[in-house]
């Protein structure tokens, strides 16, 4: 192992041990910095899961719908790397949590997607590639439920 690895692998573990990195994120910045070609990856929505959601979404009412759409609003680029998006991402969603979030499907499948999106940011941390398609894809077929239901709700 290199001097900038084990230095990477120790700074991830005080991040852990300071209760700022996950789990998943941890192993994924050890298994990078120990040159390891595996990929540590968090459970993905199943279509079973975003099908539920997406029927969860369209029961919900117009004040959820829109507390859930400004929180996909504020974490449209997931990527960035800005910390002023990062914290308005994160601010999006406490409010959605603390005002409707619960243990539905929905706060499952965005749960997931932090935890992918997490884990992503380790591997590009380190110089590594990541692929957000799959976030990407998942975001955009809830954004399109809330949609949906938002155009419901007008019309009735």
């Amino acid at each position: 192992m290199s001097l900038a690895s084990t230095f990477t692998a120790r700074a991830a573990a005080a991040r852990a041990a300071a209760g700022g990195t996950s789990r998943s994120t941890l192993a994924a910045f050890i298994l990078i910095s120990l040159g390891v070609a595996a990929r540590v990856e968090a459970e993905q929505p199943s279509e079973e899961t975003i099908n539920a959601a997406r029927t969860e979404i369209a029961r919900m009412r117009e004040p959820e719908l829109r507390s859930l759409l400004n929180y996909f609003a504020e974490c449209s680029d997931r990527t960035s790397r800005s910390a002023t998006v990062k914290q308005a991402c994160k601010a999006a969603l406490i409010k959605y949590q603390t005002e409707f979030g619960g243990k539905r499907t929905i706060d499952t499948v965005i749960a997931e997607q932090e935890k992918l999106v997490e884990i992503q940011g380790a591997f590009r941390a380190v110089g590594q590639a990541s692929d957000m398609t799959y976030v990407d894809t998942v975001d955009t077929r809830i954004r399109e439920a809330i949609g949906e239901a938002l155009k419901m709700q007008s019309t009735r």
